[in-house]
């Protein structure tokens, strides 16, 4: 049951971010956007098993990398922060709302410095004042990811799914 929660979600938030409809909520010029993957990337990890978060971070950064220009950059660094958050999980309590923001924010700003060299060396693609774009994206994940957890905790226990400790 969890696998067709997960698959159900991870195609709903794959959708999203390769669609258009992400351009409705996009600020300013350079085109900073919410990435929905990476609060999933955290609510999974944090949700279940360490044997199961790691097949998740890997489906999910496949999916990311589908939906985006590259093939790999994404499944590596979610390999690497999905292990490192699902371990660190016995001294990590997500109960409060700040708690998730700061674990989706981190999580954000980690992806993303990993990811904009990653594809640099695969495509010719420069990112516009990087300084500002990675905080500025993962401020904006940061929020969205509050949200997007809350109505996934609610989903996962409609599917019968609890935490695993």
């Amino acid at each position: 049951m969890k696998w067709l929660f997960f698959s159900i979600t991870a195609g709903i938030a794959v959708l999203l971010n390769s669609s258009a409809a992400l351009e409705y909520i996009e600020i300013s010029r350079f085109g900073i956007r919410p990435d929905l993957m990476v609060p999933l990337l955290g609510f999974f990890c944090y949700t279940f098993s360490r044997r199961d978060a790691i097949t998740a971070a890997f489906a999910l950064g496949f999916l990311a990398d589908v939906s985006s220009i590259t093939m790999g950059p994404h499944t590596l660094t979610f390999l690497i922060a999905g292990s490192f958050f699902s371990n660190a999980r016995e001294f990590l309590s997500m109960d409060r709302v700040r708690n998730r923001a700061a674990a989706v924010f981190f999580l954000a700003v980690f992806i993303d410095i990993l990811v904009m060299p990653l594809t640099g060396l695969k495509t010719e693609v420069q990112i516009l004042k990087p300084h500002i774009t990675i905080p500025a994206e993962a401020l904006y994940t940061a929020v969205a990811g509050v949200v997007i957890w809350q109505i996934n905790l609610y989903a996962a226990g409609l599917f019968g799914i609890k935490r695993k400790r």
